[in-house]
């Protein structure tokens, strides 16, 4: 089975936290205590949210499908608004989030979910994605990417 854009990224967010969780408890003597981590996931919960909403406004505003799984409905390339910043606002919101719950969770082997998360999403997700621009936009999106990153 091919697993390219076949599980939603949020589906994803919600496994990979999940398993955060598990590991979290599974793990317990792994376990840092600080203060601040609530306040921390809360920032990073805000900024995740922040470039998820930003990116979703943006696709509706050049109407345009925001569903990453099901590409036949792309019609046109957005560079604008956070677009100018990163190519995949809506994955760096997500990632945030997941940042804040290592946080949160307090457990640094949480950090393992953390790169699993950026390897899948650049391999099943993401390159797929930029592979399916390239030949719809073609010179456009070539040079868009070439101006823009992929994540930050």
């Amino acid at each position: 089975m091919k697993l390219e854009q076949k599980i939603p990224p949020l589906i994803l967010v919600v496994i990979f936290a999940t398993c955060m969780f598990f590991t979290a408890k599974a793990c317990i003597d792994f376990t840092l205590f600080y203060s601040f981590n609530l306040v921390a996931f809360l920032i990073f919960l805000f900024i995740g949210l922040l470039f998820i909403l930003s990116g979703v406004v943006a696709f509706k505003k050049h109407k345009t499908t925001v569903n990453p799984v099901n590409t036949d409905n792309v019609s046109t390339l957005v560079n604008s608004g956070i677009y100018k910043y990163t190519r995949n606002p809506m994955y760096v919101g997500m990632l945030s989030v997941l940042i804040g719950y290592v946080i949160y969770l307090a457990n640094p082997l949480n950090v393992i979910f953390i790169a699993l998360f950026i390897l899948y999403m650049n391999k099943y997700q993401i390159s797929p994605e930029e592979e399916f621009l390239s030949k719809l936009f073609g010179s456009s999106y070539i040079s868009y990417s070439q101006k823009v990153r992929r994540w930050l």
